[in-house]
């Protein structure tokens, strides 16, 4: 009997979450018979390896081990190698909620239209307190997502689902493809987008995106991810994302990709300015001051990605 649905964890170098997110699927709600765990492991040489296979001796969890380094690279291998009708994807610092699968299925088998992917709030695990220049609106970066407590289908917005808390059919593969492994993690770098890549090809094949504030996953927030050089990296990082994706994965027209750069470049000196103006009368206001730190560290990362690609 094949399960109904696949959860699959990519990890590297994360045994110590590892353990407990293995945890939070065993103990499921759903009947066991109905799932799998998929560890697919991306070249850890921490012990990984060992704690997923103490792991497999319940039959419906495996290891997969694939060498070829990126996030991307290793959802697609887990992807490729499931069962399930349906696939759901959780980090390998995050954890389910106990009725986390239940609500998933039930997600798409009991709405109408029925959707092509689905899921729900990410709820942060708080390792040390949270620092008081941190706002609200930069909390994302850290994987905290939540559009409130209503359900709707995203097909006609802007808003995607959050990655470490999305579940797709995965017949859809065979409709527009996998992970684009030119974006994502690989290694230690902050490379992103791979999930809003992803969406942006479902919906311009009208697929149904499904958000259910049911659906609840958790996400460790480390002692580094609170330190102000990691924010500055994250906000670089995406900057350089954000242009990947306009230039060599949307491709966009030269035109717009030219407009981006202009745009980008003038948002960067408006940033700049306000940061002198910033540190001079308000230098006590903590939190505006770095979060326009922030936005500057993303301009850079768009531009400088932009002046490479175009040498």
């Amino acid at each position: 009997m094949k399960p109904k649905i696949s959860a699959i964890i990519c990890t590297l170098n994360r045994a110590q979450y590892l353990e407990k997110a293995l945890n939070s699927l065993i103990h499921q709600s759903l009947p066991v018979k109905q799932y799998e765990i998929i560890i697919v492991d991306n070249g850890s040489i921490d012990d990984t390896e060992k704690i997923s296979k103490e792991y497999c001796f319940n039959s419906n969890i495996q290891y997969l081990y694939e060498p070829i380094r990126g996030l991307s690279q290793a959802r697609n291998t887990g992807w490729q190698n499931s069962s399930g009708e349906y696939i759901a994807f959780l980090d390998d610092d995050g954890l389910a909620t106990y009725n986390w699968l239940e609500e998933i299925v039930t997600s798409f088998e009991k709405n109408s239209p029925s959707p092509d992917a689905c899921g729900g709030k990410i709820e942060l695990i708080w390792e040390s307190n949270r620092p008081s220049w941190l706002t609200d609106s930069m909390l994302k970066p850290l994987g905290f997502f939540d559009y409130g407590n209503r359900q709707l289908f995203l097909n006609a917005t802007e808003k995607n689902l959050g990655g470490g808390n999305m579940a797709f059919r995965k017949n859809i593969k065979e409709k527009i493809g996998l992970f684009n492994t030119n974006l994502g993690r690989k290694g230690s770098n902050l490379l992103s987008n791979e999930e809003n890549e992803f969406f942006t090809r479902m919906k311009k094949q009208s697929l149904h995106i499904y958000y259910n504030p049911k659906i609840i996953a958790l996400h460790h927030v480390t002692e580094e991810r609170t330190k102000k050089k990691w924010f500055l990296q994250r906000y670089y990082w995406q900057g350089r994302s954000n242009a990947i994706k306009d230039m060599l994965i949307v491709k966009k027209p030269i035109n717009y990709i030219l407009i981006q750069s202009i745009n980008a470049f003038y948002e960067l000196i408006k940033n700049l300015l306000k940061q002198a103006y910033l540190s001079i009368f308000h230098s006590n206001k903590e939190q505006l001051v770095f979060e326009n730190r922030c936005l500057i560290a993303a301009k850079f990362g768009y531009l400088f990605q932009i002046i490479r690609n175009l040498r």
